[in-house]
């Protein structure tokens, strides 16, 4: 799942959200959307933990979605034919719709917390 992007992240198994990262740190790009999705998450109060996610742990996670700039956050219903969740869930998850509403809203300006990420543009 990894790659220069989009990046995966997973929710569940005592943290709200984990890095697919392989164990060497510098063969995937740190990607802006993916730090911008942590720090919402830090903000919203979600646990954050960065480490190595095995195929496995994406089986057993609770949610999953990627994130890159033109997804924003994109949630993943299944890996490998298995499904995110124990299929059981619904795709979004509660965290993947929570940290996507609240990128749309800074995204389009509407969430003054974070304007300073924005900059704006004269559309004369």
């Amino acid at each position: 799942l990894a790659g220069t992007e989009p990046h995966a992240e997973e929710v569940g198994a005592g943290r709200a959200v984990g890095q697919q990262r392989p164990i060497e740190r510098q063969q995937l790009a740190e990607g802006i959307t993916r730090r911008s999705i942590l720090d919402i998450a830090m903000t919203e109060d979600l646990p954050v933990s960065e480490e190595p996610v095995t195929p496995d742990d994406l089986f057993d996670a609770a949610e999953a979605f990627l994130t890159g700039t033109s997804a924003g956050v994109w949630p993943i219903e299944s890996v490998d034919g298995h499904a995110i969740g124990g299929g059981g869930g619904t795709v979004p998850g509660p965290i993947s719709k929570q940290l996507q509403s609240r990128f749309e809203a800074i995204t389009a300006g509407a969430d003054p917390t974070f304007e300073h990420w924005l900059t704006y543009v004269d559309a004369s």
